[in-house]
């Protein structure tokens, strides 16, 4: 338990970093004034991750002003660790977060629809699909000219359909739709992708590649199975007598997902989030230590320890990022780890 709550305190700590770290390490001074009065307050760092001075190539900690000395062009590493905790959280966190916002959707509707089957007419389906393909088209149309052509085209989808329902709302043959079944195909495909074959293909099709499109495909590879952990888990919850006691007493499917299914998968959820965020990170590391990373120009634990690889003597290079790295890692590890027991 003690360890939980230091791991806790640590990586609170690194989120506060990469929340104020241009306050920390910043070559300007901050102004700002409180009723009338200007002040101007230095940063206890003197020099930005982008400071470059090349007068101080690779100074050892301590000399030159710099704590923790300098790279190749004279970046001070003191500066460029905090502005790669910036990264690695930014990365690790949001990634996580869109996974597991996309993954609760789609988890707690395939878990629903396994248990409450949806069923359609044939028109029906044959509609939404044409109305589905329809508003993707002119979504993307309305992002070269105006977003006027995606707002005509959902006023028509709903007009159509909308009154294809009115008019037929007398009984009609319906089928169950496999929800459940397709869902699990999905995920299933999404699984055998080789991850770091996928990423290195978006990395060299797209030719600005930065820190949010690594965060959407980080995203994009995490949410499976996450997601199925999350349909697993609910459909064990909605299999409960409770809920048939809820649904009973007249309950609504979104209550019961809000009141009772969610608290249920948070205390869980929580082992694989921490678990995830720790592999997202790994994962920008490695990426930007082999060159592929982010863009060349950022900072990063990776890039620093990249070019520690290419300097042997510029030992602080490794060591002091190789410590950050480690500690945020080791405690996010520690957080999932005492969670699931």
């Amino acid at each position: 338990m003690k360890k939980r709550k230091l791991s806790y305190w640590i990586v609170g700590f690194y989120v506060f970093i990469a929340v104020f770290h241009p306050f920390i390490a910043n070559e300007n001074a901050h102004n700002f004034s409180i009723l009338g009065k200007k002040f101007s307050i230095s940063a206890p760092v003197a020099y930005s991750y982008n400071t470059i001075d090349e007068t101080v190539s690779y100074s050892p900690p301590l000399k030159n002003g710099h704590l923790l000395g300098t790279d190749i062009i004279g970046r001070d590493t003191f500066a460029g660790i905090l502005k790669g905790t910036e990264i690695a959280v930014k990365i690790g966190f949001l990634s996580v977060l869109l996974a597991t916002i996309l993954a609760l959707c789609m988890g707690l509707f395939a878990a629903y629809s396994k248990i409450n089957p949806f069923k359609i007419d044939l028109i029906s389906g044959f509609l939404y699909l044409l109305s589905a393909i329809c508003l993707v088209y002119y979504l993307w149309i309305s992002s070269y000219t105006s977003y006027i052509y995606v707002v005509v085209a959902l006023i028509f989808v709903v007009i159509i359909n909308g009154g294809y329902q009115y008019l037929t709302r007398k009984k009609k043959k319906k089928w169950v739709l496999p929800i459940d079944g397709f869902y699990l195909r999905v995920v299933e495909s999404m699984k055998a992708l080789p991850s770091l074959i996928l990423i290195l293909a978006c990395i060299s099709i797209f030719e600005e590649f930065n820190v949010n499109g690594l965060i959407l495909i980080l995203a994009f590879l995490m949410w499976p199975g996450i997601s199925r952990y999350v349909r697993a888990e609910a459909l064990k919850v909605l299999s409960q007598e409770y809920i048939l006691a809820a649904k009973a007493y007249g309950a609504s499917d979104l209550r019961i997902l809000w009141k009772h299914v969610l608290p249920k998968l948070f205390t869980s959820l929580s082992v694989i989030i921490a678990f995830s965020i720790s592999a997202a990170i790994l994962v920008e590391s490695t990426l930007s230590f082999l060159g592929l990373g982010i863009p060349i120009d950022e900072v990063s634990w990776g890039t620093m320890l990249k070019e520690a690889q290419g300097n042997f003597s510029a030992w602080w290079l490794a060591i002091f990022p190789g410590i950050a790295l480690f500690g945020l890692i080791l405690s996010l590890n520690i957080i999932g780890e005492e969670a699931a027991q």
